[in-house]
């Protein structure tokens, strides 16, 4: 009976491993950045802590990329209910911003790895960008009031790419990226903010992706 409970808690706990985790990564790859800036603007000494953090979000990477794959297999009918969610949907393509973001952080030290992480991640954001957009384009059960600024992600993190994309010399490619992340982020911040003044509250567990409206023009300006 005990092993039972035990064996229904561990797949309870996979089963509700949601998309959002991977917001963990990209913090963490936004991190990584701003120490090791941190270390070319106050003190080189700061440098180590900076690799340590990279590394530290490598492994965080590894493992939330593991437990998902796992809960893929193990319960893909949780998989699929995030993927058709209006809110959760838009936290898939967090993976491939954050190889971008990570792909920034090893420019200097690895610039062959930096070159393998911002091409992949360059890859997956076209492709869940054109996914997402679609799927956004073609339902019929999305409202406005389910809209939060959560829903910047998917296309507006195209602004991410110029970042590495420059310093590797596709100079054309990153500004197709450019061009499309800052269009879709003034159309998108227009709806969001209408949402919000003439629209029910967003729910209160809802309310930390507010935050996520600083993202689009700081990033757009970084770029």
């Amino acid at each position: 009976m005990e092993a039972q409970l035990s064996g229904g808690v561990r797949h309870s706990w996979l089963k509700h491993f949601h998309i959002t985790f991977f917001g963990m990564v990209f913090g963490m790859t936004g991190f990584t950045l701003a120490v090791q800036m941190a270390s070319t603007i106050f003190s080189p000494l700061l440098l180590p802590a900076g690799h340590l953090i990279r590394y530290a979000t490598v492994i965080l990477m590894i493992t939330i990329v593991s437990i998902y794959l796992l809960k893929l297999v193990r319960f893909p009918e949780a998989v699929s209910s995030e993927w058709n969610h209006p809110n959760k949907i838009n936290f898939f393509p967090l993976f491939g911003m954050s190889l971008l973001v990570l792909g920034s952080s090893f420019f200097k030290s690895h610039p062959k790895v930096s070159l393998i992480l911002w091409v992949s991640g360059t890859v997956l954001q076209f492709l869940s960008s054109v996914i997402v957009v679609s799927i956004w384009a073609g339902q019929t059960h999305f409202r406005i009031e389910h809209m939060t600024p959560g829903w910047f992600i998917p296309i507006v993190g195209s602004i991410i790419v110029p970042i590495a994309g420059v310093k590797h010399g596709f100079i054309e490619l990153s500004w197709f990226f450019f061009t499309v992340g800052l269009f879709f982020w003034l159309a998108l911040f227009t709806i969001v903010t209408y949402r919000i003044v003439f629209h029910p509250p967003i729910p209160e567990r809802l309310l930390p992706t507010l935050f996520i409206m600083i993202a689009p023009p700081a990033l757009g300006f970084i770029s």
